[in-house]
């Protein structure tokens, strides 16, 4: 109860902060996801059940006080949620929760349809783009910086810079080999 059972984060336990008003899924000691309008972008209520639960000891007090008929006192009934989660980062999960964990998790989630105006994931970055991009920006602003420091060494004639074979080469060698030994870190998820 109160776990992911399928999807990401499968087997992480889902609980509710102190305070009780925040919903979370333990990834490790130190480390949690919360389960808030930022975090998630959509979820649906997959399943509902009740499932009741005999206790003896319930049971035995309510003889004790009511008679045979208070033997019903041992019968506990508990509600069972089954929520899919979809999370902003990509991932998604199936949730078992109690009634108490799903109550909170509503809450924390009210309204997040008018929140996000699309039911889609937020689109990905490809690797490429996030090698790419930086370095065209690099290529151009040190191609840039080069053109200015070139102008006051090379010859101008009418506002144009006259490259020789050294301004040439210095110009837009410069920048590529910038571009290729400055190194671009990637983020991973």
């Amino acid at each position: 109860m109160n776990t992911v059972i399928s999807g990401d984060y499968k087997g992480k336990t889902v609980r509710i902060l102190p305070g009780g008003e925040k919903i979370v899924v333990d990834l490790s000691l130190s480390k949690w996801l919360p389960i808030e309008k930022e975090t998630v972008y959509r979820y649906e209520v997959m399943s509902h059940q009740e499932e009741s639960k005999f206790s003896a000891g319930k049971a035995a007090v309510g003889v004790a006080v009511f008679g045979y008929g208070g033997a019903i006192v041992g019968a506990d009934s508990q509600n069972i949620f089954q929520v899919a989660v979809y999370f902003r980062n990509g991932s998604k999960s199936l949730l078992e929760l109690d009634s108490k964990h799903f109550k909170c998790l509503s809450a924390s989630l009210f309204g997040v349809e008018d929140y996000v105006p699309s039911l889609q994931p937020p689109k990905k970055q490809s690797r490429l783009a996030g090698i790419l991009i930086p370095k065209i920006i690099i290529f151009f602003v040190s191609v840039v910086v080069c053109v200015m420091i070139a102008s006051n060494f090379l010859p101008v004639v009418d506002g144009i810079i006259q490259l020789d074979g050294f301004g040439t080469l210095f110009v837009f060698g410069v920048p590529i080999i910038l571009t290729v030994i400055f190194p671009i870190k990637i983020k991973k998820d």
